[in-house]
């Protein structure tokens, strides 16, 4: 409930577009603060979030960022 849009924009993400979200929002009337990575390639879905505490949030988000950045799908066999 409550959702604040900080950032929504569509970026290149593993040779693909992916749906990267960044917002505030309450859980269950608990602020939390969110950041969240949406693609579909090769037949899967893959969501990668970010969810924590408003006052924590910055001590995690560097991490998650370079988490996000390393990520890579693997090639299935023919």
């Amino acid at each position: 409930t409550e959702r604040q849009y900080q950032k929504e924009e569509t970026i290149p993400f593993d040779g693909r577009e992916a749906r990267h979200t960044i917002l505030r929002a309450k859980l269950d009337g608990v602020p939390r603060g969110g950041d969240v990575y949406g693609m579909k390639k090769n037949g899967c879905v893959y969501d990668l979030a970010y969810v924590a505490a408003p006052d924590a949030y910055d001590h995690g988000a560097a991490a998650f960022e370079r988490f996000v950045q390393g990520f890579h799908t693997v090639e299935g066999s023919p």
